[in-house]
């Protein structure tokens, strides 16, 4: 335990041992994290040692840092050498079982005693056990020296680290943010499967993967160096957490999911995540604590480092591409539709049904700005629910050039009947009529796009703004004279509105039948 006067206690009893203050130096000195007002400023592990070591009130003497020998994820620990008076003292932490390899005595009470076999299988055990309960564990040793002796070892890295006296185990919880299981849960409904690659203990993290719905059994890196590239093919589909993995295996995890077929983001901060973003489909860099490196090797930087920003740009990216659908299949349904017009209005009634300022002005405006307004859809509730492959497919499939076929049919019919019914008064008020049905027919259209999308009739207000100003521009034309002669039109009657009201409605609930009856022929991606 421990309370804020800086006492440590073991079942009630103030802890006041030489090793516990080694300890806490250890993880005190070896460490380049720095606390400010509060604040760490460097790696947050580090920063944890920083703590745990002013709960005890202790902080850096006057001892001065020789030496540092890095940490990589090869070697799985760290080296610092500090001066003391005329002595030389190296402390190391590092992974738990790499620091006991290291180590040949144990400091116990008030002196040090060889370090045995049944020791380090008690300490390996108790190591597991804090693992299971999501604790980070490292393991810390010291060495002193003589000046002499650190001038004979410090230019051999692998001998100044050997013969160490091993102190003990700090572990430290980094608790999963309270939002990332339901993400999981939502990553796993839309068909996304989240993979854990850690440098953690692996009851360490399959604790912590637990914990946010992530369930797998795990493999350690050293397991997964020992797999050919046929054996790792088949573990990476059934395998979501890694531990203990270094910068090669990193590479091969990935490597060999996209030899399966899948697509893959890989997140990372660290120079040892370089490769592995640079070779995912999608390599994502953590703008806060990421190093330029991995800046520099990913395609995209998250500036908020929080998981539930990558889940949010996933249902953007899926509401984008239902937008640029809708927004491709209005323009060419609209298109079609007049092609056909302008086609079977020449062949069977060998006249002009629509002139070409008309067509410029539907092309332009009633097409243009409704058309931009769809873009600005949002994206349609539980979209992601659907598989990522839905997303994957071609912008228009066969089902949607089918349904624009049948509709641009469907309209042109219509809009060549009205323009017939007219024409027995003068081609002008034919074609008058003919332009206000094609008008309306198409912004109809809009509503029968979304229709297939779960959004809300009324959810985009713009695209209601164009609507309402591409009918009034429409109305001007028709009813202003000086706008009339421009286009050549006559004011239409109440019946042909009556007609394309009509029209309108049997249009709309006609397709959707037609839609449910494609549904059963040819479901939609």
């Amino acid at each position: 335990g421990y309370d804020t006067t800086g006492t440590f206690t073991d079942d009630g009893k103030e802890i006041t041992s030489l090793p516990f203050s080694r300890l806490l130096d250890a993880g005190l000195y070896c460490n380049n994290a720095k606390v400010t007002e509060n604040k760490v400023l460097g790696d947050p592990t580090e920063g944890a040692l920083i703590v745990s070591a002013a709960k005890a009130m202790m902080q850096k003497g006057t001892a001065e840092r020789v030496m540092e020998i890095p940490f990589s994820s090869e070697r799985k620990m760290m080296s610092v050498v500090v001066k003391q008076d005329d002595k030389y003292i190296i402390y190391t932490k590092g992974a738990t079982e790499v620091v006991l390899e290291q180590s040949y005595r144990i400091a116990q009470a008030d002196k040090e005693v060889p370090l045995v076999t049944k020791d380090k299988k008690d300490i390996l055990n108790i190591n597991h056990t804090l693992s299971t309960k999501a604790l980070r564990n490292l393991g810390f040793a010291y060495k002193v020296m003589s000046a002499d002796e650190f001038e004979k070892l410090k230019a051999d890295e692998k001998q100044l680290e050997k013969g160490l006296t091993f102190l003990g185990i700090q572990g430290m919880i980094d608790p999963p943010r309270i939002e990332v299981k339901p993400l999981i849960e939502q990553c796993i409904t839309s068909g996304i499967r989240v993979i854990m690659i850690t440098g953690d203990h692996p009851e360490t993290a399959k604790a912590i993967a637990g914990e946010i719905g992530i369930k797998s059994e795990a493999l350690s890196g050293d397991e997964l160096s020992k797999m050919d590239d046929a054996a790792l093919s088949k573990a990476v589909e059934k395998i979501s957490i890694y531990a203990r993995v270094n910068p090669d295996v990193k590479l091969r995890i990935v490597a060999a999911l996209q030899k399966n077929g899948h697509i893959v983001a890989m997140t990372g901060d660290g120079v040892n995540d370089a490769p592995a973003l640079k070779k995912a489909d999608i390599g994502i860099a953590m703008g806060i604590t990421g190093t330029d490196v991995a800046k520099e090797a990913s395609d995209m930087v998250l500036l908020d480092d929080k998981f539930s920003t990558i889940i949010a740009a996933i249902e953007e990216g899926r509401g984008i591409f239902h937008n640029i659908r809708k927004f491709v299949v209005y323009l060419l349904s609209c298109n079609l539709a007049e092609v056909f017009i302008i086609f079977f209005g020449v062949i069977i009634l060998q006249n002009l049904v629509l002139t070409a300022t008309m067509l410029l002005w539907i092309n332009v405006v009633t097409d243009g700005i409704p058309a931009v307004a769809l873009g600005l859809d949002r994206a349609e509730k539980g979209i992601m629910h659907y598989s990522p492959r839905a997303f994957q497919t071609q912008i228009i499939s066969r089902r949607l050039w089918i349904e624009m076929f049948i509709f641009g049919i469907f309209l042109s019919v219509f809009v060549l009947g009205i323009y017939m019914i007219n024409l027995k008064e003068s081609m002008r008020d034919a074609q008058s009529a003919a332009f206000t049905a094609l008008v309306v027919f198409e912004l109809v259209s809009i509503y029968l796009i979304r229709s297939g999308y779960r959004v809300a009739f009324f959810s985009n207000k713009w695209l209601l703004i164009s609507i309402l100003v591409t009918l009034g521009l429409q109305l001007m034309i028709l009813y202003i004279p000086f706008l009339a002669n421009i286009f050549s039109v006559n004011p239409i009657g109440l019946d042909d509105w009556m007609f394309i009201g009509l029209a309108s409605l049997w249009l709309y609930f006609a397709f959707k039948l037609i839609r449910i009856a494609l549904d059963k022929i040819l479901p939609k991606d």
